[in-house]
């Protein structure tokens, strides 16, 4: 029971009770238990109140109702929008026993009216001129609701949603900051509590540890968890290898341009040796200085069998190598490098793939361990938690991850299509290069990054529409968000990526590929089943707990679940590639330090 400016609830006993459904969550035609969090839909039994100043005696007065149901004016926005107000003098009250009408207090534009028994004053809420008084704030020490809108301050954890006890006043209830637990009476698990001047002598906690918090955030947490360590492992698995190919190719060709400038010196050094020859001339050798020491040893033989001739004597001064120090030291240096195979693009695309999964489930980690830290933002919150904030970003933020997620892979399957079909014509095809690679999966982070601003900024148009009351444009714009971030997220790249594996199907390219290419395209293969047994069945629960998001809003719960699992399977799927393996191998048992250390 809730009123404002401290006014009392009481009870009208002279009223009938009335029984209606209660909806606690999803599946509302399962009903198990009594208890909160599996009983959906319950039979509550309600009672008409009716609000007393807080100086009326609860004994020996009998409490009346004076006022009818309230009705709402739906068309209320449309005309604020147009500079007009409604003429409440057309409007009547037909209920002869109660035939004045009262404007009711709303939040946003919404305009709703009573029809009461008696007249407050000629100067009533009917001319938008609200006058009650404010003074019984004064006296009152708590309030049974938690923001301005008079939301009822309760808390309740169902599977998949979670009910934070929070106090968020503003305006005159400012000062009702502190929340406050009230003494739990009612059969259906329900904790309320009220908002308060001050705090207690203990501190109240935002989340209750029940059975269905831990169901709904821990699972999350420790699938999360596995989620981040694999996908970091995958990452630099392949990055240390990768790095070791780009500094391999350094010093190739570092050694290459050294190699042919020693080549140019030697042949030049040669041709000055020549021995200025006489009958009693004694040839000597110049100092020859070489950039590079290859063929050094076989130089000075042969430099010396040339010099000597006649009874001569041939002289090899000092010969110095200036590349021999910088040649042998480079060896120990490239040590493994120059003995790592080359580094495949396809490879790559698994970095930029795990890349968006590790940051994702990052968020998740972050989120739910808060929860369970008892850290809670109602500006920053997440999806399962039942606020008024309705913050747009955990929203905009899964959809940019899950675009990069899925049009990488329509990416990869693009690319796959292209190996197996020249395979399938017997035409030579190079994979794509690292530059090519990397290039491809920046416009794909860029292209999420604006979904994820679009996004965003709809969704906070849209709740900043709802909390000025335009509900129907509040619901456009919901809906705008939500389908055309369905079509362009995810009805886009699943049927293009459905188009290219068909393809792949129907005109037979799987049997023609032979080797390390078959290897390759059955890897792939296995993401294809990955991505249609776990990835998309996790965004289509995140849809639907979307849309529905009264009545199967714990889907998205395990959607996330799914966030998790995705990438802890690719990882292991990435496994049955026989080089990833390798490279997973080298970082678990630290082989790339131990073959550092022997290399010097």
């Amino acid at each position: 029971m809730i009123c404002s400016h401290g006014y009392i609830p009481r009870i009208v006993e002279t009223e009938p009770t009335i029984k209606s459904t209660f909806r606690l969550g999803a599946f509302p035609k399962i009903q198990k238990t009594e208890n909160w969090g599996t009983d959906i839909d319950k039979l509550v039994t309600y009672q008409y109140y009716t609000c007393c100043p807080p100086d009326v005696p609860l004994d020996n007065i009998t409490i009346n109702r004076h006022c009818t149901n309230s009705s709402s004016i739906f068309d209320a926005n449309k005309n604020l929008e147009d500079g007009h107000l409604h003429d409440h003098s057309l409007m009547t009250c037909e209920n002869e026993n109660k035939p004045y009408l009262r404007q009711m207090e709303n939040y946003g534009a919404r305009e709703s009216i009573v029809c009461c028994d008696f007249n407050i004053d000629d100067q009533s809420t009917l001319n938008n001129n609200i006058t009650t008084n404010d003074d019984f704030l004064d006296v009152t020490e708590c309030v049974p609701f938690r923001n301005e809108k008079y939301m009822p301050s309760w808390s309740g954890d169902i599977y998949g949603r979670i009910f934070p006890i929070s106090c968020n006043n503003k305006d005159i209830y400012s000062d009702f900051q502190f929340p406050t637990l009230v003494e739990n009476t009612n059969p259906y698990g329900i904790q309320y509590y009220e908002c308060c001047k001050t705090a207690g002598s203990t501190k109240t906690l935002p989340f209750i540890h029940n059975s269905q918090f831990k169901l709904t955030v821990y699972p999350q947490i420790a699938i999360s968890a596995i989620a981040v360590l694999s996908s970091l492992l995958l990452i630099t698995a392949l990055l240390i290898p990768l790095w070791l190919h780009i500094v391999g190719e350094h010093y190739e060709s570092k050694n290459e341009k050294n190699t042919s400038t020693n080549s140019s010196t030697s042949h030049s050094s040669n041709m000055q040796i020549s021995s200025s020859n006489g009958n009693n001339s004694r040839p000597t050798l110049t100092r020859n200085t070489s950039l590079g020491c290859s063929n050094s040893r076989r130089s000075l033989r042969l430099q010396g069998s040339i010099s000597s001739n006649g009874n001569s004597r041939p002289t090899l001064t000092r010969n110095t190598s200036i590349g021999c120090s910088y040649r042998r030291s480079s060896l120990r240096l490239q040590g493994s490098v120059q003995l790592q195979p080359r580094f495949s693009g396809y490879n790559l695309y698994l970095v930029y793939l795990a890349i968006p999964d590790m940051i994702l489930n990052i968020f998740l980690l972050g989120m739910y361990s808060s929860y369970v830290d008892q850290k809670y933002n109602p500006i920053f919150s997440g999806v399962i938690t039942v606020d008024e904030s309705n913050n747009p970003f955990s929203g905009a933020f899964v959809v940019a991850c899950s675009t990069a997620n899925l049009y990488l892979n329509c990416v990869i399957s693009y690319e796959v299509l292209i190996l197996v079909r020249n395979s399938f014509n017997a035409t030579q095809c190079d994979p794509p290069s690292l530059w090519k690679v990397t290039l491809q999966s920046v416009l794909v982070y860029v292209f999420g990054i604006l979904v994820f601003t679009i996004h965003y900024f709809i969704g906070y148009a849209q709740r900043f529409s709802f909390e000025k009351g335009h509900f129907e444009r509040s619901i456009s714009l919901n809906n705008l968000n939500f389908y055309w971030s369905l079509v362009v997220t995810y009805i886009f790249p699943v049927l293009f990526f459905s188009y290219v594996w068909i393809t792949v199907w129907y005109r037979g390219y799987m049997p023609s590929a032979t080797g390390r290419m078959k290897q390759l395209v059955w890897y792939f293969l296995r993401i294809f089943v990955v991505f249609y047994v776990i990835w998309l069945p996790g965004m289509c629960l995140l849809v639907v707990g979307a849309a529905k998001h009264y009545e199967y809003a714990n889907l998205i719960c395990i959607g996330y679940l799914f966030c998790g699992i995705q990438p802890i399977v690719s990882t292991c799927m990435a496994m049955t590639k026989s080089d990833i393996r390798q490279y997973t191998q080298n970082v678990i048992t630290l082989s790339y330090l131990r073959k550092s250390r022997q290399s010097r």
